[in-house]
């Protein structure tokens, strides 16, 4: 386990996420930081900017992918593709307000709807890596005038969002200057997924030593299912050794 939670902290990219967890009746948090390499599980206290830094390390070279929750601002700006299955999320809920709101609305998920189609069209190899970035220039510059747009609109809620949002504006862009990054974070939410069906048919933990022993099965579960290696022969091997 700490050989992969130590390996985690070196990957070029990093999908996080994080869930309620409880121990022993309190609210404590599941991290998950994940890619296609191997997945590390870490259940904390805190959901706070402590457990991040334990979980990627505090100085995190790479690229991290995740959501705006406030924890992962830890990693620069620089450093971030911030998920647009959340954005869209945002979106459609001020699409669905009346007045110029909903109209702004409807323009963001005009450029969302664009932008989806043309990371299917390279998914689907219709077009080159080069293509996509060219043809994300546009929805770029027209997201970018509708969140202004909104920004000063008279409707408190879209305001603040979007002015959120246009302070991590170069974060939204990076899957398409580096090869490799995806658009969302869907990786980091299936793999929290079999977590959050365990919470569900559990108690949670009852002790620090229960939720040392679920993270690291976890972990190992996980990360042998993604390098095509039988956990179980894995686990019996790793305590014969």
């Amino acid at each position: 386990y700490k050989n992969l939670a130590s390996s985690l902290q070196e990957e070029d990219f990093i999908h996080c996420d994080e869930t309620r967890h409880r121990q022993n009746n309190q609210t404590h948090w599941a991290w998950v930081g994940t890619n296609k390499n191997l997945t590390v599980f870490m259940l904390e206290q805190s959901r706070g900017k402590s457990s991040c830094k334990k979980l990627i390390g505090t100085n995190y070279s790479g690229v991290l992918i995740s959501d705006r929750y406030c924890a992962y601002n830890i990693v620069d700006i620089e450093q971030r593709q911030l998920c647009w299955a959340h954005l869209k999320r945002d979106f459609t809920r001020i699409s669905q307000r009346s007045g110029i709101a909903g109209r702004i609305g409807d323009e963001l998920l005009a450029c969302q709807n664009k932008l989806f189609k043309l990371w299917h069209s390279y998914k689907t190899s219709n077009i080159s890596f080069a293509t996509l970035g060219a043809a994300i220039e546009p929805v770029q510059k027209n997201l970018g005038l509708s969140l202004e747009k909104a920004v000063n609109c008279s409707h408190d809620k879209t305001a603040n969002t979007c002015k959120n949002i246009l302070k991590s504006f170069s974060a939204l862009w990076r899957f398409a200057e580096t090869p490799g990054i995806e658009p969302t974070n869907n990786l980091a939410e299936r793999k929290i997924r079999p977590y959050v069906i365990y919470r569900k048919l559990s108690f949670g933990t009852q002790s620090d030593r229960g939720s040392r022993y679920i993270e690291r099965l976890m972990t190992i579960i996980a990360t042998c299912k993604q390098q095509a290696v039988n956990s179980l022969s894995f686990i019996e091997q790793a305590i014969i050794n």
